[in-house]
């Protein structure tokens, strides 16, 4: 082959090379590079999407820890009130059963004192038949003296 021809031939291939570089920049470097019918913006708008929704989540998760924690509050709350109920109760059970003993003692010192009450009318009864007798018999004296 001719020198002239060999240089022709480095020349084009030069071009060429050259031209597929910059074509590569241009198809690398473009700003709308396109993936399956999709442009990087909107991929960028697509992930700031997930982003916002990915905080969005976040947020529903805390709101919902939040309510747990405060329905554990309320939880600690109402075991708090029904232990302190239920120690009112056992006060009152046993302010219940005080006053079962103390009206049983009552009714035993009733009986008691019913049973003294009618020892006390018969020795009464008594009493007044003796001072009855003593009458009589200091009645009959003075008239027989």
């Amino acid at each position: 082959m001719n020198e002239n021809v060999k240089t022709y031939l480095r020349i084009a291939g030069g071009f060429i090379v050259v031209a597929i570089l910059v074509y590569a920049v241009w198809f690398l470097f473009r700003s709308d590079v396109s993936d399956h019918g999709t442009t990087a913006n909107d991929v960028t708008e697509q992930l700031d999407t997930v982003d916002s929704e990915q905080r969005a989540a976040q947020n529903s998760l805390e709101s919902v820890q939040s309510g747990l924690d405060d329905s554990q509050r309320t939880v600690d709350k109402l075991d708090e009130s029904t232990r302190n109920a239920q120690s009112a109760a056992d006060g009152i059970s046993e302010s219940n059963t005080n006053i079962a003993n103390a009206v049983n003692d009552a009714k035993t010192a009733n009986s008691s004192s019913a049973a003294i009450i009618a020892d006390s009318e018969r020795r009464i009864a008594d009493c007044q038949s003796i001072i009855q007798d003593v009458r009589k018999t200091a009645g009959t004296v003075t008239e027989n003296h």
